[in-house]
């Protein structure tokens, strides 16, 4: 079923909550999974993996600093990946005209976030996910002691930066015409450099998932702390993009 067709349909008038995020999750899925569309992000994580095996390879003092690239490289991947296609599930619609129309539909002010940030989670995770577990493999997983404790929270930030980082950067689509811009100055600014700080790192993701990969310099937070954290963060950056758009959102195009 096509974004227009959904318009369309009579029924469309009849779908619950539920089947109406369904609808935006499908649309947006149809469109992210193609290959003019994935490859670029394809080519991040896979250097990404690539430059992770290299400096474990040949360098012997970054070795024993594998947590720390997984954090620095490895979750900036997935970041990038959410920001490039969380600001496009938004901002094509509007660029299409066809923003407003979705606008229009019951339940599509609410449904419209929620499925498009699905989609993207499911994307980014999923590049994320095998990213992490080649990483992984290429460069740990092929050692003599085989430390498969540091496999699963590697798993686990992965999926949860690819849920928080989509919802931050579809809500920033969602309230701010010049999103990609907007995106790359929270990502730099705000969640770079406040994780680094004592004062401000509460309020950035890096700081929670830095906690769950185990990088030796992460601020203390325990591991149950910290995925609360980052739960709470992606359901307020929802409820953000819904608030936003039970008014005019601010993206159509206009003179």
């Amino acid at each position: 079923m096509t974004a227009w067709s959904w318009i369309a349909a009579p029924e469309a008038r009849k779908l619950s909550l539920a089947a109406a995020v369904g609808v935006h999750l499908r649309v947006q899925l149809a469109r992210t999974l193609r290959l003019q569309t994935l490859w670029q992000w394809l080519a991040v994580m896979l250097a990404v993996t690539l430059g992770g095996w290299a400096i474990v390879r040949f360098s012997v003092e970054s070795a024993d600093r594998f947590t720390e690239y997984v954090h620095t490289w490895g979750i900036r991947a997935i970041a990038l990946v959410a920001l490039g296609l969380g600001t496009a599930a938004i901002r094509q619609d509007a660029e299409a005209g066809a923003l407003a129309f979705f606008l229009l539909r019951p339940q599509a002010k609410r449904a419209l976030p929620l499925g498009r940030w699905l989609a993207v989670t499911v994307v980014a995770g999923a590049l994320g996910e095998a990213s992490m577990l080649v990483l992984w493999l290429v460069t740990r997983g092929t050692s003599a002691q085989m430390p498969l404790a540091e496999l699963p929270p590697l798993l686990l930030a992965a999926a949860l930066a690819a849920a928080t980082y989509s919802a931050t950067f579809l809500a920033i689509a969602v309230w701010f015409r010049a999103a990609i811009g907007v995106s790359v100055g929270w990502l730099v600014l705000l969640d770079r450099l406040a994780s680094a700080s004592t004062s401000f790192a509460a309020i950035a993701p890096s700081h929670y998932l830095a906690t769950i990969v185990g990088e030796e310099s992460a601020p203390e937070t325990t591991l149950p702390a910290a995925v609360l954290a980052l739960v709470v963060w992606t359901a307020l950056m929802l409820v953000a993009a819904v608030v936003r758009l039970q008014r005019e959102p601010p993206m159509t195009n206009q003179p």
